[in-house]
């Protein structure tokens, strides 16, 4: 997962929740106050942990404290890292997103994309078959 942010975060902790092991989360960014509303997080997390503290931290907490789930948080910006077999792309920044992209293209290692977008009214989710080239020049 790139990014923990709305999309991010609501993804990790479903995947989390359903039995999905090995999830690695890759943002540098920190909990501000207006990522609250966004984080999916119950009181006693707001209660709990403190605003500047990485998203990918909070989000461990979130996940692992509650169910004992475990991820792993990457507090740094996604660059070129080496990608899994399954990469979602939950990031707000479109040069962030074709950067990503264009890594991904070249990947032998990866099977399956998902690309999630969101605005205030809407989100879209595009999802790619690497190994399909249609698929992957749509």
């Amino acid at each position: 997962m790139i990014g923990a942010g709305g999309i991010g975060a609501a993804t990790v902790v479903a995947l989390a929740k359903t039995g999905f092991e090995n999830i690695t989360i890759y943002d540098f960014d920190t909990m501000e106050e207006h990522n609250l509303p966004n984080q999916l997080l119950p009181m006693w997390v707001r209660d709990q942990y403190t605003l500047q503290w990485a998203k990918t931290t909070t989000l461990f907490h979130l996940v692992h404290d509650p169910a004992d789930i475990t991820i792993t948080p990457v507090h740094e910006r996604y660059v070129d890292q080496p990608l899994g077999e399954t990469i979602i792309l939950a990031v707000d920044s479109p040069d962030a997103r074709r950067s990503i992209w264009a890594q991904v293209q070249g990947s032998k290692d990866t099977l399956f994309c998902l690309d999630g977008r969101m605005v205030i009214t809407s989100m879209d989710l595009y999802a790619i078959d690497m190994m399909d080239e249609e698929d992957v020049k749509r």
